[in-house]
This record gives structure tokens, sequence and C-alpha cells, in this order.
């Protein structure tokens, strides 16, 4: 019920109604709880790419495409451990620090995207793509809670 109130507030992308549905949680929460199912489910795409990015940073031939996904690496490092910091604001009810969280994110997937733009086919582009409307699903819903 919480999930079609926010929907009828707010113009919300295909892709991040799917993504909130695709929760087993979401029928039964209010508007907070879908804070932290966004959360959740940012954190979880972000941390599987993450895991890629390093391989790629070790089998990557090309000395400039290296050093650019070792900046992904490095961005991605700092939103891992934002993710943690916006878990923790969730609970102590601080929704300011998800919305800032996101938005710091969907920087972070912007800087990593032009990084690799460098080369035609990164198997890491399509999944810096699915972390960005993630953390772009995550603002939506944050800053309704917050009142952003």
């Amino acid at each position: 019920m919480c999930l079609r109130r926010f929907a009828l507030h707010i113009k919300i992308p295909v892709f991040s109604l799917q993504a909130l549905k695709s929760d087993p949680r979401t029928p039964f929460v209010d508007l907070v709880g879908l804070t932290n199912i966004s959360i959740h489910l940012a954190d979880v795409v972000m941390n599987k790419t993450f895991a890629m990015i390093g391989p790629l940073v070790n089998q990557t031939a090309d000395p400039k495409l290296k050093m650019q996904y070792d900046l992904c690496y490095q961005l991605y490092e700092s939103n891992v451990d934002a993710i943690e910091s916006a878990k923790n604001a969730w609970k102590a009810g601080n929704y300011l620090i998800i919305v800032d969280m996101a938005e710091g994110c969907l920087t972070d997937c912007s800087d990593c995207k032009d990084a690799i733009s460098i080369t035609a086919s990164s198997p890491l582009s399509p999944k810096n793509k699915e972390v960005s409307r993630y953390c772009e699903t995550m603002l939506l819903v944050s800053r309704r809670t917050s009142g952003d």
C-alpha cells in the first residue's frame, strides 16, 4: 500500500518501482521501511560490483584502463563504506545522511562511467549503470522519507 501512495506523489522510474516490488517485504512496510529496502537493494548490487572490480584491475593489461579501473575501485570502496553509514543512519532515523550518501553514490557512478568510457565494451559498464539505478532509487525514497 505504501509503495502505491509513494509512487503517486512523485514520478518514480519504472526501474525503481520494479526494484522495490522485488523485495517481499515491500507490501508490508511504510515509507521508512521502503527506505531500508532501498538501502538493502543498493548494498547488494554495490558489493557485487565492488567484488568484480578488483579482478578487473589485476587482469587488465592496458595500463591506462588499469588506472581507470583502479579509480572505480577506489570510488566503490568509498561507497561500500558509505552504505554502512546509511544503514546506521536509517537505524538512527537520520534520513538526510541517506540522501547525502545516495547523491554521493550517483556522483561516483558517473565518475566511474566517465573513467571507463575509454573502452568500448567494459564489463563494468552495465554493472556500474545498475548500481547507479539502485542509488537513484535510494535517493528518491530517502528524499521522501526525510521531507527533502
